[in-house]
């Protein structure tokens, strides 16, 4: 999922790009109320590419690619990868910071 900022603020949800998954609403109650900003990663990549992102992003990776424990973390390197190979060849490369 990616959150972009409390002023225009977008949730990417991992995979489906829509806000339907029943824990979001249990762990994240502050950003629940913004689920009609929910998209995909594919629009993440998209406004990586075209320059489009707003000015703060967060990005939560799928199940499949998470970093915990008992799960495959190539996986979720290879997620970080995409994620900064999207921004690094953006055309706002010079303005983001990833964290």
């Amino acid at each position: 999922m990616v959150c972009v900022g409390c002023v225009g603020c977008v949730v990417l949800h991992a995979n489906t790009g829509v806000a339907s998954s029943s824990s979001v609403p249990l762990l994240l109650p502050q950003v629940w109320r913004y689920r009609e900003k929910f998209a995909s990663h594919e629009r993440f990549y998209d406004a990586a590419a075209t320059g489009t992102l707003p000015q703060f992003s967060w990005i939560a990776p799928s199940e499949q690619a998470s970093d915990h424990p008992c799960n495959d973390i190539r996986k979720g390197e290879r997620q970080l990868k995409d994620i900064y190979e999207a921004l690094r060849a953006g055309p706002k490369w010079n303005k983001v910071r990833a964290l």
